[in-house]
């Protein structure tokens, strides 16, 4: 128990002095007067109120306070007659259930990854736990298939192989049956109409445990049509795993990887701006791969942030400083400040991407995808600014890049989180983050084609179809 007690407070102690000093090196809020700003919109503690006066409380102050309201043209009006009549429901009947259902409603029709819903998360599994034992991806040829199928599952047990057409889903062409599921069990709000279809996507094939589900499909080859009941089990959410919509970072595991391809050409992987225990600086460790590539002879480098889903903002123009050779603006930050009730200018938020040695002269490739959420997505904005950069990718970044951590108390054990700073370019225009079409994020414009061929090879086959892509733009 000694050794057990001893080895929980040196590990405190360790987080304790790396906090300090990752926030001192990365962290653009860590300013005193600027953390003070951010702070005071942070306090509000509506957790002691009844329920409908909490949410009255909370709807006032997302209109305000909410930073991305004005750019999603966000109608608050509608939002409250829509929400507040099953607040008032769930109040009458004391259903938590039924009231953290209508926050998440009302929180996830903003469409902002930013924007989510702490204390709830027993609801969320319980209906999306269940699987059919396949995942599903739309091809380019308007086909709907089973890109990923679990051996032994329930669907290949009744007889689909991978790459089957699916047809309809419990009598509904497949195409409509996508387009009704909601997004509400999403695990944040969908950003992008491209990352809404793509939840949607995900989502049908997900259930509560025990749920039937009758599903028409084709196998490749064939041109009878399978009409099967399917009954969702529990699969460890193995199916989303295995198609990459499952985040693997781990404070105890390697957060940045490095190593020369064979082509000659760099490979950074950097799963979050975060640091881990075997990486405490990671600055410090993509300094060290630079210098690598630089006393190597590598003059090209492929930077990799798909499954990224962000951390320390500044990390981000530290490291794409090494690729450019003069100074480009990055970001500017206006905040939400509680005295003005206004969004106002925070010169201590802007930062530029600097020119830095050694410098890597060739080109970059920064290869995404729709799960690259917040800083992750800075580093697509900086490379599409340069003379032969490209950002590489089946699908854009998910559109959510505004400055996160606020939150709001409310009852029955519940936090709602939001952002209260926008990230704006030098014309003080929001960037990244989608609009009021859902249109935004980082667009690839080096595509990879959906076409059953690629995604056989990337999801199936064990090949990295989005890299080799990269590596081929790169020669």
């Amino acid at each position: 128990m000694v050794g057990l007690r001893w080895i929980l407070t040196l590990v405190v102690a360790l987080l304790v002095v790396l906090n300090a000093a990752f926030i001192a090196i990365f962290d653009p809020l860590s300013n005193a007067p600027y953390r003070e700003l951010f702070d005071e919109a942070e306090t509000q503690d509506f957790s002691r109120l009844a329920w409908s006066e909490a949410f009255e409380e909370l709807h006032g102050h997302l209109s305000r306070a909410y930073a991305m309201g004005e750019w999603k043209r966000t109608d608050w009006r509608a939002l409250h007659g829509a929400t507040a009549p099953k607040i008032a429901a769930a109040a009458a009947n004391h259903d938590r259930d039924g009231y953290s259902r209508a926050l998440r409603e009302y929180l996830w029709s903003l469409h902002d990854a930013h924007v989510g819903l702490a204390g709830a998360d027993t609801q969320r599994v319980a209906a999306t736990q269940g699987g059919y034992g396949f995942a599903l991806i739309h091809l380019d040829d308007g086909r709907t298939v089973a890109h990923v199928l679990i051996e032994n599952g329930p669907a290949a047990s009744q007889g689909m192989r991978w790459g089957a057409t699916l047809l309809s889903w419990n009598g509904v062409p497949i195409d409509e049956a996508v387009a009704r599921t909601p997004e509400l069990w999403n695990a944040s709000p969908p950003a992008t109409a491209e990352g809404l279809r793509l939840a949607r996507l995900r989502l049908l094939a997900r259930a509560p445990v025990g749920t039937q589900a009758t599903v028409v499909f084709r196998n490749l080859d064939e041109t009878a049509t399978h009409v099967v009941t399917l009954r969702a089990v529990n699969d460890d959410f193995e199916p989303l795993k295995r198609a990459g919509q499952r985040h693997q970072f781990s404070l105890a595991a390697r957060n940045i990887e490095v190593r020369v391809l064979p082509e000659g050409i760099g490979y950074l992987k950097i799963r979050a701006e975060l640091p881990t225990l075997p990486q405490l600086l990671p600055e410090r460790v993509a300094r060290q791969a630079i210098e690598r590539f630089a006393s190597a002879g590598v003059h090209r480098v492929i930077i990799d942030v798909r499954g990224n889903f962000g951390g320390a903002d500044k990390l981000v123009p530290s490291v794409m400083g090494y690729f450019v050779d003069r100074r480009y603006f990055y970001e500017g930050v206006t905040l939400y400040r509680a005295k003005t009730q206004q969004f106002e200018v925070e010169p201590i938020g802007t930062q530029w991407t600097e020119p830095r040695e050694p410098r890597i002269a060739g080109p970059v490739a920064v290869l995404v995808d729709e799960t690259c959420v917040s800083s992750g997505e800075g580093f697509g904005l900086v490379a599409r600014q340069l003379p032969g950069g490209h950002v590489v990718g089946f699908h854009g970044t998910y559109g959510s890049f505004g400055i996160s951590g606020a939150e709001v108390k409310m009852p029955a054990g519940l936090t709602v989180e939001y952002p209260n700073g926008r990230s704006v370019d030098e014309h003080g225009q929001v960037q990244v983050d989608s609009d009021w079409r859902m249109e935004g994020g980082i667009v690839p414009d080096v595509r990879v084609p959906l076409t059953l061929e690629n995604v056989r090879a990337q999801f199936r086959d064990g090949h990295d179809i989005v890299l080799e892509t990269a590596i081929r733009i790169m020669k």
